[in-house]
């Protein structure tokens, strides 16, 4: 009967929930049966233990592990040396950490299932704030943010407010240079990032660039350009660590270029190559475009920077290969597109800004700030240690606008993320 409730048992290719659901209960219930069985029967429990030792072979018999091979290769799974994933795995990660998994929350049922505890902490009183962590990581930011502050008001058994924010909730957003926290997420601002760096800023002695500067480059042997530098690191996390997420937009970019007459003889290495030097050139973490919906100048300004810049940087590149690039990352499509074409085409946007937030983070905050040293104190996350300092009058209007904007955001010194705590950042710009 336990061979029976194997042969019944759902495939493990299920996508059906409930299928899978049932060979999830029905395995363990078939295990317990089978250790049942092993216990009233020894002959069983040694019939099993002679199999697995047959099955794991002899050294110095290369042939008796092929059996071993053959129950490896018929697993859901297959065993690789750690450092394939970088060019072959196939699911998301947290960067290039193979043991944390990213799971799809923009699904109903994954969105339930891994905030369940989460609105019963928030129904009880004992959670009055949120904070996210890696919103960049988010498929649709604004519509999680959405639907966040809608349950959270279901959980407190309260109206959503008009503002559409039901509960205190901060994201760790880094924002570079003059870019601003979208004003159409139902936040309340970021975890101060942002404000630590000004404050470390404005402490920083202008007069002293030229010293500082002449000091390092003494002491490296030669000069560094920051945005030369950021561009070959963000490369080079391309090459080494999150190859396969590159090739997987290649991949995608080039089907979506034979849908189209006009496109079908660029080739998947040019298109490629475009999508990683628009990366490499991306003057911000992502943008936030979102199907259906207007994009923003602010996203519109970012793309088409990037790929201005990508183009300068690669003559040898047809020009109109980033063109076609640009004009899908801006939801240009061409007109004979049926809605199928259109939604592959959403698809291969909303991945692309996916990536390019964890191959900046890993090329500019893991790898830049730790060759760019010339004043250490500023190499901090969110920080911009290629610009030496911030006046009191920039701190002020920043603050202003901060207070204007979002009056709730937190306002931080150090946290988690600091390298070095405010104390020692304060030592070393005094």
């Amino acid at each position: 009967s336990i061979l029976t409730a194997l042969e019944y048992l759902p495939r493990r290719t299920e996508t059906d929930p409930e299928r899978i659901k049932e060979r999830a209960r029905e395995k363990e219930i078939i295990k317990k049966r089978l250790e049942r069985r092993c216990a009233e029967a020894p002959q069983v429990q040694r019939a099993i233990e002679k199999a697995v030792e047959t099955i794991n072979g002899h050294v110095g018999d290369p042939r008796s592990f092929d059996r071993l091979d053959e129950l490896l290769n018929a697993q859901s799974y297959r065993l690789a040396f750690w450092r394939v994933a970088a060019e072959e795995i196939n699911y998301r990660r947290f960067f290039d950490v193979n043991d944390l998994a990213a799971i799809r929350v923009e699904l109903p049922e994954v969105f339930d299932a891994a905030h369940k505890l989460l609105f019963e902490l928030v129904a009880s009183g004992a959670v009055t704030g949120l904070r996210i962590d890696h919103p960049d990581g988010l498929y649709r930011p604004l519509e999680y943010f959405e639907k966040l502050q809608m349950r959270c008001a279901k959980a407190l058994r309260v109206p959503l407010p008009k503002d559409g924010r039901a509960i205190y909730l901060i994201v760790e957003k880094i924002l570079t240079g003059e870019e601003q926290l979208p004003q159409n997420w139902r936040v309340h601002g970021t975890t101060g990032y942002g404000f630590a760096n000004q404050v470390a800023g404005v402490l920083v002695d202008h007069n002293a660039e030229g010293a500082i500067t002449k000091i390092f480059k003494r002491f490296i042997g030669h000069s560094l350009h920051f945005g030369h530098l950021v561009y070959a690191k963000k490369r080079l996390v391309m090459r080494i660590s999150l190859a396969n997420e590159v090739n997987v937009l290649g991949t995608m970019v080039d089907r979506l270029s034979e849908q189209n007459r006009w496109f079908r003889d660029y080739t998947l290495e040019a298109l490629a190559r475009a999508v990683r030097e628009t990366i490499a050139c991306f003057p911000v973490y992502r943008t936030y475009l979102e199907p259906g919906k207007p994009v923003s100048e602010e996203d519109r300004a970012v793309i088409e920077r990037a790929v201005a810049a990508a183009k300068r940087r690669n003559p040898a590149i047809e020009e109109s290969v980033f063109n076609f690039l640009r004009d899908l990352l801006l939801f240009r499509f061409p007109e004979n597109l049926d809605e199928e074409q259109r939604a592959a085409h959403a698809e291969f946007v909303l991945k692309f800004q996916q990536f390019t937030g964890p191959i900046t983070a890993k090329g500019l905050e893991d790898t830049v700030f730790y060759i760019y040293n010339r004043l250490a104190a500023l190499n901090e996350v969110g920080g911009e240690p290629q610009l030496f300092g911030l006046s009191v009058e920039a701190f002020h209007e920043r603050n202003l606008r901060r207070q204007r904007d979002w009056p709730a955001s937190l306002l931080a010194t150090s946290t988690h993320d600091s390298k070095r705590s405010e104390d020692v950042r304060a030592r070393m710009l005094a």
